[in-house]
C-alpha cells in the first residue's frame, strides 16, 4: 500500500537476529524525512509492517476512540469549532 501512495518509498533491512528456523527481521521504511520500522517473520512481513508504521505517522491515524475522546476534551474546553461530522461521531458514540 505505502508504494502506491508514495512510488518513491525506500526500504532498508536494519537487523535480522533468531536461529535460520525463526528469524526476526527489522525493516525501515522512509519517505523524504519520515521513517516508520516494522518487524516481522520474514522480511516481506517486516516490510509490511514498516510500510504501515510509516503510513500512521504520514497521515496521523489514530484509533476511533482515541480520537473521540481527543474531540471530547477540546469540546469541553469551548470556543471551538467542530464539523458536523464529528459532532454526529460524538453523538452517536454517546448513545451507544
Amino acid at each position: 500500500m505505502l508504494n502506491e501512495l508514495y512510488p518513491g518509498a525506500k526500504y532498508k533491512v536494519l537487523s535480522s537476529s533468531g536461529p535460520s528456523h525463526s528469524p526476526e527481521f527489522v525493516v525501515e521504511a522512509s519517505v523524504n524525512e519520515q521513517v516508520g520500522k516494522g518487524t516481522g517473520n520474514s522480511k516481506k512481513e517486516a516490510r509490511i509492517n514498516a510500510g504501515k508504521d510509516l503510513l500512521i505517522q504520514l497521515h496521523e491515524v489514530v484509533p476511533e476512540e482515541e480520537y473521540i475522546e481527543k474531540v471530547k476534551k477540546i469540546m469541553k474546553k469551548g470556543n471551538v469549532f467542530v464539523s458536523e461530522a464529528d459532532e454526529n461521531l460524538i453523538e452517536h458514540s454517546l448513545i451507544s
